[in-house]
Parts: structure tokens; sequence; C-alpha cells
């Protein structure tokens, strides 16, 4: 596991570079809307779904989270096999830093074991946007 735990949060831990245009949700309640429609799609095994609600609200570069996606969808068989099938999602937590830092963490559940989601936003001048996102198989990070 700690192989999908590497692949999977290198994948993800990307570094917002670069300049693009996005959109913002208005409160941390519509971040979590959001989130939670990701995570619907990411429960019924439907990346392309969740990436593409996603993109218009990240400052992460498109063709970046495109790249990683495509990586990704190559371990899904693996991780399928492993972990057994998609039992749905489940919100964990919201965690607020400031009035401007936003930390939302839901699971993907399976058979066999659950992977951790995390989605950080940054309140700017416009609203609410997700800064990056991440999820890996670290289910003991959960746990202070």
């Amino acid at each position: 596991m700690h192989f999908i735990r590497t692949l999977v949060f290198a994948l993800f831990a990307i570094a917002a570079t670069g300049a693009h245009s996005f959109e913002t949700v208005a409160s941390p309640k519509a971040a979590r809307d959001l989130t939670d429609q990701i995570m619907t799609k990411v429960g019924t095994n439907d990346l392309d779904g969740a990436i593409q609600l996603m993109k218009p609200y990240t400052i992460v570069p498109e063709a970046e989270i495109d790249a990683s996606l495509g990586q990704f969808k190559l371990q899904q068989s693996m991780i399928a096999q492993r972990f057994g099938a998609s039992l749905g999602t489940e919100f964990v937590r919201e965690e607020r830093v400031g009035d401007s830092l936003l930390r939302l963490t839901h699971i993907h559940r399976f058979e066999k074991h659950a992977m951790r989601w995390t989605f950080y936003f940054y309140r700017s001048s416009k609203g609410w946007v997700l800064n990056t996102f991440r999820f890996d198989d670290n289910i003991v990070a959960l746990f202070p």
C-alpha cells in the first residue's frame, strides 16, 4: 500500500504554477457542496466527471491535472484489486485556519480499505478558490 500512497500523493500533490482564470465559490458551505458533488462522482468511479467538476475552481493548471489523471488511471485496476469494489464516499471533517483557509476531508470507501481525499480552499478577494487537492490511502493520518 505504501507504493499506492506514494504514487497517488505524488500525482496530486501538485504545486500551483502558472496563471489561468478560475471560478470561486461564495462560502465554506458552497465549498462543501462542491466537494460533495465531486466525491459523489468519485464514489461511482467517475473520476473524469469528478475532475471536470473540479477544474473550473482550481488554480492547478489544467494540463497538470490531465497528465496526473492519466497516470492515476493506469493504477486504477491495481487499486480495485487491492481495495475491492467502491462502496461510496463519506465526509470526514471541515477545518479552518483563520478566516482565509479551509480544508475539507472526505474518504472514498472500498470493501477492504479507504482513500483519503483532501481539498484545500483559499479565500481570495473574489471568493473561495480550490487551491489544491490530494488523495492517498493513508487512513492513519485521519486520526489525531
